[in-house]
């Protein structure tokens, strides 16, 4: 780890107080060395079963290695440092031990997430025409295929005609009212509204207003 969170009330821990009044102020900057060293290799520290490790301490210390271990013993007697179960001659932190332990599961899951592409982001509602939200895509397509299923509108010589989805004309719209009968048949007759002519339904004869008497 690059950097640790550091108490702004750290000077005035017990633990700290009693580290300073046992072995003095030299002991306390020997303890954060100690404690940056154990964040930064992110394992605990063998400094008695290693020689190299035990000359670069002491001499950041400026101190010799009899006066480094008797301040080592006090801290694991007053409870700032502890030994490992698996190696009397590694040390370790507690509490740094537990901010060590959370920041490779974060880091971890981090890489995890980055394997799948990140977070799967949020499905926005689709909207309709008007922008008013609607339902997804697959249900707007669906409600569509149905409409056009149940009917379709066409035109033919100027009058509505309702088809099925096969296409047969099922009925015949015609303008609101019929004013004349067909000559031929009798059935009434009704105003084509694009050629102003008259057209019987019945027999398809279509007659100008005047063969009708309609003006």
């Amino acid at each position: 780890m690059e950097y640790f969170n550091h108490d702004t009330t750290a000077g005035g821990d017990d633990k700290i107080i009693a580290l300073r009044l046992e072995c003095g102020g030299a002991a306390v900057d020997a303890y954060w060395v100690i404690l940056e060293q154990l964040y930064r290799d992110e394992t605990p520290l063998v400094i008695f079963g290693n020689q190299h490790v035990t000359r670069s301490v002491c001499h950041r210390l400026a101190t010799d290695s009899e006066t480094l271990k008797t301040w080592i013993l006090a801290m694991i007697e007053i409870g700032l440092l502890e030994t490992t179960v698996e190696n009397p001659d590694a040390i370790h932190s507690p509490r740094a031990t537990e901010n060590i332990n959370a920041y490779k599961l974060k880091a971890e899951t981090a890489r995890q997430n980055g394997k799948k592409g990140g977070r799967k982001p949020k499905e926005k509602p689709s909207k309709n025409q008007g922008g008013n939200p609607s339902g997804t895509n697959a249900e707007t397509k669906a409600k569509a295929n149905k409409i056009k299923e149940n009917k379709s509108i066409d035109t033919h010589k100027g009058y509505q005609i309702l088809t099925t989805s096969g296409g047969a004309a099922a009925v015949k719209t015609a303008p609101p009212a019929a004013v004349s009968k067909c000559p031929l048949c009798d059935v009434p007759l009704f105003k084509n509204t694009q050629t102003g002519k008259w057209t019987c339904p019945h027999c398809g004869d279509t007659f100008t207003a005047d063969k009708v008497g309609v003006a």
